[in-house]
């Protein structure tokens, strides 16, 4: 059997052509870091902020976005910023819609039946304006009656 018949699985490997203990080159790997819970969690938001490290060590100015101030009121308008309405919860961007909805044909108030098991007093209705929504929307002062139909 010819040494060009043989498969490569079975040729043998003499012990010169394995570098030796001493003979291999010194290979450098990086240090292992490792980082606590709280540090992986920093790393994660300073990543989706997408800061950069001058920003971060105050080197910089960090951009102020248009919508970090609160958005005045008019009426038809969205009552926050168009990007934060996706971070409302549920019944909020409900309510939004609905406020976009009525005030788009003219309506600048709502009504809220109060029944005589919420008060004690009878049945009622309590006339809420558009605004008294946008004070809710950027937690601000709230009126009583606003209170009084979300406590319900």
């Amino acid at each position: 059997m010819t040494a060009q018949s043989q498969s490569p699985l079975k040729r043998r490997v003499t012990v010169s052509q394995i570098p030796q203990l001493g003979e291999q080159p010194n290979q450098m790997i990086p240090p292992l870091k490792v980082l606590s819970k709280e540090d992986e969690a920093t790393i994660e938001f300073v990543v989706e902020i997408g800061l950069s490290k001058g920003q971060l060590r105050g080197d910089e100015q960090v951009p102020i976005h248009p919508g970090s101030g609160r958005k005045l009121f008019v009426l038809g308008q969205p009552l926050m910023w168009p990007e934060l309405l996706q971070m409302l919860p549920t019944r909020m961007r409900e309510l939004h819609e609905w406020y976009i909805k009525s005030s788009s044909v003219g309506n600048i108030m709502f009504v809220a039946r109060i029944q005589d098991k919420h008060f004690h007093q009878g049945m009622d209705d309590v006339w809420i304006e558009f605004t008294s929504l946008w004070f809710l929307y950027h937690q601000d002062a709230l009126d009583k009656s606003l209170v009084s139909a979300f406590s319900m």
